[in-house]
Parts: C-alpha cells; structure tokens; sequence
C-alpha cells in the first residue's frame, strides 16, 4: 500500500471516530404528506380516579425519569428521586412502595429505565450501566468521548430496546450559536449490548440546518408507534416525522390551530448576548410528543407565545394546549389545558387503555397522577390529499 493510500485510509478512519464529522452535509430528504386536520372531533378529559404514591421520610418530590413496567406478570412503576438519588419501585395496583434502591454518587445526574427487577439502565454523563435491584452492575458501556453531546432518558426522549440494543435521546451541548454544529448533530444513540458499541442516528430537519432558534428550540422529543418507528416532535417545526432511522423519513402536517404566524428564528445577537430563552417564550413551540398503543393515537403537545409585556413583567405562564392525531397522521382534535394538566413530561399508558398524567407536582408528600380519556365529538375519517417532497420554510 502507497503512502498516499495510507495517509486516506488514516483520514478516513478519524472522521468516523469522532462524533462531529457526521453526518452527510445535506438534511435526510422528507417525504410531506398532509391530511386536512380536524381539530373539533376529539379531547382528553381528567376522570376522578388518580394514583397517589406516598413519598416516606427519606424520599423527595423531585422526579427526573419514571416508567411503568411489569416483572413476572404484575405492573409496577419506577421513579427515579433525583434529590435522594433514590430509585423508588411502587406495586401499581396496591399503590404501596415495595423497593427503594439508593444509586451510586456518579448517577446523581443520571437518568433511569426499568426493564424489570433484573434489569435497570442507567445512564450518567460518561457511562451507561445496566445493573439489579440489588446495586450489582452487570454491565457497562463507555458514552461518547466528544464533549458537546451526552446520552440522555426521559419522557421526553424515552429508552427503547429491541434486538439487544438500547436506543437513547442524544443531548445537545454548546450547539445552539452554530448552524455547522446543528448540521452535524445526530439525536438518537442504540448501544449494541451484545458487543457494547454504539451508533448515531437522524438528523435535524431542514429548518435547523438554516437557521437558529437557540437552546430551548433543540429540546426535541420522540415516541415510537406499533410499527416499530420513531416519530419525531421538534420545538420550531410544525410538522412531526416518522422514520425506521434508515430509508423512511416522513413528515406529516401537525400544526397546532392556535398558532399565529410562522415560528420564526432567533437572532444570533439574542444568542451570543443570552436572550435566547427570552426569545423562546415570545415564540409558539412545541412539546413532548407521545404514543397510544392503545388507541393508537398520537398527542403532541404545544405551547402559545406571550407578550413582550407579560415577559418583563415575569408572566411567564403559557397557555397550553393538546394536538391529538390518529394513527394515520390525521390531526383529529386540539384542547386547551388546564394548568393542572400541562405536565407536558409526565404522561404514561397502561395496558388497561389508562391514560395518567402527573398533577400536583408541588405536594411534597405523594406523587399524583390523574387519569384521562378521550371524550368523542364526532367520527371523522380523513384522508391524505396532498404526497409531494417537503417544500422549504
């Protein structure tokens, strides 16, 4: 092998060693579809029942991730107390905690996902480790050696395995004053746990890769449906986009009836000068996003802008509001919210077709989730009519 063959090859291989030479240098082309929305047929109402679990002595209201998950045939739900580094395990059914596994100090900033008993992930800054109720680590993968992104497990951005691969949100750190730097951010990260490597997926959409809307509009989130896919949600597009994370890369119309005028970007003045939250609150946006294996439907939340006026006067409130869409894509109803209800991370499902959502937040003394369900207005089939590439913004 010649000298210049050699000198490739070593070029080659460390731009696929760090993280910032990827990805290709245009966005993943989208296909739009739009289906006429509906916003009048459908809404989420709380119903009276609610699911209160009882924080004891030693035990914090501050819950950074929780899921529901089962272990050998009876439901459970995990939360992870991030002020007493506490993973608290409550049986659903009884309400009645049943086990409190106080984590390591390297995981006072980490995230967790129960799978059952035997199998619990965490992941902090540098690692992710897979251990039992009994604090014994089974295994552990090294994170990503870059310094500007981190793994990361929320409701926002939940963990998904399948196939023994653990797929996480990747976190943006010290992106949002640089285009280059967006164009180069992939958001998902599956880690093999047969061979512990690790491999980036997906890109931001094309409006990210022309403009900049600053640190709270990088706040993505995503579910996967029952195809197995993952649907997008970002806080400057109105659109949302399913993928496979290889060659399906939908974008389907999702705006909220309440948005006026286009979203438009922050100023990289506003940026460099710190203003950018302030920019974002002037701004609608968009939420979490998740799915109902249930009913099969999609709620994507959304927030309205506020004025100038109430921001200096520290009236940060939003109005808030519910986008639910059917399985097909078709927006077929959108709610205000209660501030009661406007927990836009803290919703989960259960195999019975229950909807909860956390309320309360402040009550030191139990962690409240309200139950809800779909209040029918109508029956409405829509369909697609319009299947054309996703035009610009």
């Amino acid at each position: 092998m010649n000298r210049y063959a050699l000198y490739t090859g070593f070029i080659i291989a460390s731009c696929l060693a760090i993280w910032g030479c990827q990805p290709s240098p245009e966005p993943m082309a989208s296909t739009y579809k739009f289906i006429e929305p509906s916003y009048d047929n459908i809404e989420l109402e709380p119903q009276g029942d609610s699911l209160h679990f009882a924080l004891d002595t030693s035990s914090y209201n501050e819950i950074r991730t929780f899921n529901y998950f089962t272990h050998k045939g009876k439901p459970y739900i995990g939360l992870f107390d991030k002020r007493a580094r506490n993973l608290v395990v409550y049986d659903f059914t009884t309400q009645q905690l049943v086990d409190k596994i106080h984590l390591k100090r390297r995981f006072a900033k980490g995230y967790t996902y129960v799978v059952n008993f035997d199998s619990i992930f965490v992941v902090n800054d540098k690692q992710l480790f897979l251990q039992d109720t009994a604090n014994s680590i089974k295994d552990t993968i090294d994170l990503f050696e870059a310094q500007n992104a981190k793994a990361i497990i929320n409701n926002e951005t939940p963990a998904v395995l399948r196939n023994n691969v653990l797929y996480t949100g990747v976190q943006p750190i010290n992106m949002e004053s640089s285009i280059k730097a967006q164009r180069r951010w992939n958001v998902v990260c599956g880690f093999d746990l047969s061979n512990n490597t690790k491999k980036l997926y997906y890109q931001l959409p094309a409006l990210y890769w022309k403009d900049l809307y600053g640190y709270s509009f990088l706040e993505y989130s995503y579910c996967i449906n029952d195809r197995g896919n993952f649907v997008f949600s970002f806080p400057a597009d109105t659109n949302i986009y399913e993928t496979n994370l290889a060659d399906l890369n939908n974008a389907y119309y999702a705006k909220s009836k309440f948005q006026s005028g286009p979203i438009l970007p922050v100023s990289q003045n506003a940026i460099d000068s710190g203003e950018s939250r302030r920019e974002y609150y002037l701004r609608d946006a968009y939420g979490t996003i998740y799915y109902d294996p249930y009913q099969k439907r999609y709620l994507r939340f959304a927030k309205q802008k506020i004025t100038k006026a109430n921001y200096l006067a520290k009236k940060k409130e939003r109005e808030r509001s519910l986008i639910i869409l059917n399985e097909d894509f078709k927006v077929i109803g959108e709610s205000a919210l209660s501030d009661e209800l406007a927990a836009f991370k803290s919703i989960f499902f259960t195999p019975d077709g229950g909807i909860y959502i956390r309320t309360k937040s402040e009550d030191e003394q139990a962690i409240h989730f309200a139950r809800l369900e779909y209040s029918d207005k109508q029956h409405h089939a829509g369909q697609l009519t319009l299947n054309k590439p996703l035009p610009p913004k």
